[in-house]
């Protein structure tokens, strides 16, 4: 999965990105049923 801090102005911005991966990662968590260690 990448994080794509091209389009990224703020400190704001970058923490949007990555706060909507989270939630992506969290719904393939559910729907594989898996536990992955979070780093």
């Amino acid at each position: 999965m990448n994080l794509d801090f091209s389009k990224c102005k703020t400190k704001e911005d970058v923490e949007k990105v990555i706060d909507d991966h989270k939630k992506e990662l969290n719904l393939l968590k559910k729907i594989r049923g898996i536990d992955i260690n979070e780093s």
